[in-house]
């Protein structure tokens, strides 16, 4: 959204976020990609919460079970049928330049994910941490649930953009506009970029049909992969 000259300013080394498949994905030796996969059940369901949040997408009045059939369809999703996207990154997990890392394992052991991360990345990260253990706990601290979620929601904030911008991105400004023209309804004004985080939660949402349907189709798409393992069905 920040346009090219964000990219061409952007300090180095930099970091890009994206929900790109891999095939899609601009490669480069030289890169280091990492990739965090989630249980495809929460998926859905933090998606569908986005969805509600974001006026963009147009489903604002949405209901789960009408989100759940476009969810396992796949064909009309943003970045297309998570299952496929999934498949996609999975061959890639054991790359040299590739860090692949579940969701869950982030919320069961942070430290532990940070400090493999850091050793991913290079020897001067790695270093950096073990001289002064403040490094870690900062990193632990900024890159938490609660402040990602407070600092997303200020990113978005038009009227604090344009006081730290001299000019609102334009990216930023159509994103603006668009909305707008939407008409969407104005309860949505307290829009949320991110939503709980949790683990499990599908549980309060699949039917027990539904949940037999999603299990067919993860295991039929999942079959002879170790995410099987990672998420066995329920």
């Amino acid at each position: 959204m920040l346009g090219m000259e964000g990219i061409t300013n952007m300090p180095r080394p930099g970091a890009f976020k994206t929900q790109i498949p891999y095939s899609y994905m601009p490669y480069s030796m030289d890169a280091k990609y990492i990739f965090v996969a989630r249980n495809p059940k929460d998926c859905c369901v933090s998606f569908f919460h986005h969805a509600r949040r974001q006026p963009g997408l147009c489903f604002w009045d949405g209901e789960f079970n009408d989100f759940f059939e476009c969810f396992i369809e796949g064909d009309n999703m943003p970045y297309g049928d998570y299952f496929d996207h999934l498949l996609d990154w999975y061959p890639h997990r054991k790359d040299p330049n590739v860090f692949y890392k579940k969701y869950e394992d982030m919320k069961k052991d942070i430290k532990d994910v940070v400090l493999n991360l850091a050793k991913f990345l290079g020897k001067e990260y790695i270093e950096a941490i073990e001289k002064d253990n403040s490094v870690l706990y900062n990193i632990i601290q900024y890159s938490g649930f609660e402040y990602m979620k407070n600092k997303y929601e200020a990113i978005f904030d038009m009227d604090r953009v344009q006081k730290d911008f001299k000019q609102v991105p334009y990216g930023l400004q159509y994103m603006k506009e668009f909305v707008q023209s939407l008409n969407s309804p104005r309860s949505l004004s307290e829009v949320q970029y991110v939503y709980k985080g949790n683990v499990g939660s599908w549980k309060n949402h699949f039917s027990a049909e539904q949940n037999e349907r999603f299990n067919k189709k993860f295991l039929e798409k999942m079959k002879g992969t170790e995410v099987l393992q990672w998420y066995p069905v329920e």
